[in-house]
């Protein structure tokens, strides 16, 4: 009933915050919403200006005389910027910008690849390998509304209709693809702008993203051919953050492959925004750094980095107080890369699949540094998000403790308080504190592994989540079955609990190779295996709480609301403690901790138990 009277507002067309974006565009004179399309994974809206057109090309050359074709603006999210370039068959020469960005640099080593490119985005990359004649394009787009836009809705407009002939549009995650076709080979594959002005940015710190992990480089590095070349095109950063962070990820990664020497494998130029980052199978040759040379000096381009250069040959153009950008690269390929690493004032540590957070970039002996630079602009380096979800844990953990506290404050004199505490109030809160905490850093935990195994978050979400409620509540009513059986309080909450450990363990080992078995299964398939999955653990995680409120049957009635406050309260302060403790120590580490939880709260039954 309360769903069907809801229903009209669940209608209600979305509003967009005055200070995105796309609103602020919309103030432009005769700029209109020409398509609006939205999806569970975002909202997507295409804009036309015609008064004060778009003029779109991250990482153009200021010496470039190309024309920009006419452009329309793609907006997800009412945030996040990028353009679609108009193409037709009879007009290829209004590609020709895409020869004088920064992301052309790939082609300067690989003449008409086959090319993988990871995102289609506004097409601006597919339109570029196509202007330099790659034999087949495979594109990778996780959202099917890009696709649908680009192949459909703005067919005529995007060339597609002419650009299929070359290129084939896979709808998936990036991670999938490769285990679905592990045979396929790439003289190219390029990522460029991945989450677009997410890179570098303190606000998505706490975004995970699996893109740049080192499982994710190496799955990149195997879909190579023996000539072939890795691309990454991010916007510039100062201080640098990003960049180091990925090239320090890419040299522990060519490390694992057994590559001695990692610097003779990469090369980076940077424009006045940009800065694009080749990693070659093959160590790079002379014959190779000539041509690179020569096409950052015909476009106005800075190099970075290539074997053998010194710091003359860089900062020619685009001109930065001091060569930074070279300076941190060869500390990050230098053999002393550890120490370097750990001194530096941002975190630019590899990520891995246990800690996707690439944008995180927070660390607490700069902090007292950037906030005396406040007054020159030091504390905006400061991650404002991580920040902020520290302080509503902290806030939530102090008024959880007064709501906990405050009963006992108030009613000191009542029979039920005195009945607590000479009964260990202490052992009491610490026993649906720490069932609380668990249930909720293991559930997160796994939520997190299923985004690999979904390739999709929501996805993840409602099948771990559903998993979960509806195995834990059969877990509480098998506590009724127990209870009636005359099993002993202590020693279910005993057997429930190795059986939650042991399940962990097993899964540790099963959800690897189910991963693999299933990787090209259907989506009912994939929900079923994970339901069933973690059924088990589920069942046996509802067992501990409803067990620890059965043994209060016999005691004073004010102790069970008690109980579930201070249950709910560990509840809502670990949501938020489990992203902190997984960016800073790893999800493998948050369910030991839930583990090693869960242990404790036995022991605590045991103190406290009526």
């Amino acid at each position: 009933m309360t769903i069907c009277l809801n229903l009209p507002l669940l209608q209600q067309p979305l509003k967009v915050n005055h200070f995105k974006s796309f609103h602020q565009v919309l103030q432009l004179p005769q700029a209109e919403v020409v398509l609006q399309l939205s999806n569970p994974l975002g909202l997507i809206n295409i804009v036309e200006s015609p008064i004060i057109p778009f003029r779109a090309a991250a990482g153009l050359s200021l010496q470039s005389t190309a024309a920009i074709p006419e452009q329309l603006g793609l907006f997800i999210d009412a945030n996040h910027f990028t353009a679609i370039n108009q193409f037709s068959e009879n007009q290829p020469n209004k590609l020709a910008f895409l020869a004088d960005i920064t992301s052309a640099l790939a082609y300067q080593i690989n003449k008409k690849p086959q090319q993988l490119i990871l995102g289609l985005s506004g097409g601006n990359s597919l339109l570029q390998a196509f202007y330099h004649q790659a034999k087949h394009i495979d594109v990778i787009e996780p959202n099917p509304l890009l696709i649908n836009i680009f192949t459909k809705k703005l067919v005529n407009y995007t060339g597609w209709t002419y650009i299929n002939k070359y290129a084939q549009l896979y709808n998936q995650s990036f991670r999938s693809f490769f285990l679905t076709y592990p045979d396929k080979k790439y003289d190219i594959i390029q990522l460029d702008f991945l989450d677009g002005s997410h890179i570098g940015s303190n606000l998505y710190s706490l975004s995970e993203n699996y893109s740049y992990t080192l499982e994710a480089l190496e799955q990149y590095w195997q879909a190579l051919t023996p000539k072939g070349v890795i691309q990454f095109t991010q916007s510039l950063d100062l201080p640098a953050r990003s960049s180091l962070k990925l090239v320090n990820s890419i040299k522990v990664m060519l490390s694992k492959q057994a590559i001695s020497t990692p610097k003779n494998h990469l090369l980076l130029i940077r424009s006045w925004k940009t800065l694009t980052i080749l990693l070659s199978k093959q160590p790079f040759t002379s014959d190779n750094i000539t041509k690179v040379i020569g096409f950052c000096n015909t476009r106005g381009f800075d190099t970075i980095y290539y074997p053998g250069i010194t710091s003359k040959q860089t900062n020619k153009y685009n001109i930065i107080h001091t060569p930074t950008f070279h300076q941190l690269i060869n500390q990050v390929l230098s053999k002393e890369s550890q120490v370097f690493t750990s001194n530096y004032k941002f975190n630019i540590s590899p990520t891995s699949d246990q800690k996707p957070f690439f944008n995180h970039f927070f660390k607490w002996g700069s902090l007292n540094e950037f906030i005396k630079l406040s007054k020159t602009g030091g504390i905006s380096l400061v991650e404002t998000s991580y920040l902020l979800q520290l302080a509503i844990l902290i806030i939530c953990i102090v008024f959880s403790l007064l709501l906990i506290i405050i009963p006992v404050i108030l009613r000191a004199n009542h029979y039920t308080i005195h009945y607590l505490l000479k009964n260990r109030a202490l052992a009491f809160t610490d026993y649906f504190l720490l069932v609380g905490v668990s249930f909720f850093f293991i559930e997160v935990a796994f939520i997190q592994y299923f985004i690999l195994w979904f390739n999709n978050i929501l996805l993840a979400v409602t099948v771990t989540t559903c998993s979960f409620l509806l195995f834990a509540g059969a877990g509480s009513l098998l506590t009724n079955l127990l209870i009636n059986k005359e099993l002993s309080y202590g020693r279910i909450i005993n057997t429930s609990i190795i059986w939650i450990l042991l399940s962990l363990l097993l899964l540790w080992f099963i959800l690897p190779m189910l991963f693999e078995w299933l990787k090209d299964s259907s989506l009912l398939a994939k929900s079923v295996v994970a339901a069933a999955s973690i059924s088990p653990l589920a069942l046996a995680m509802g067992l501990p709480f409803a067990t620890g409120l059965a043994s209060l049957h016999q005691q004073p009635a004010q102790l069970i609301p008690w109980a579930w406050s201070i249950n709910n309260s560990a509840s809502v302060t670990s949501i938020l403690l489990s992203p902190i403790i997984a960016i800073e120590l790893g999800y493998n580490s948050l369910l030991l901790i839930a583990a090693c939880c869960y242990v404790a709260a036995a022991y605590s039954f045991h103190k406290f138990k009526p």
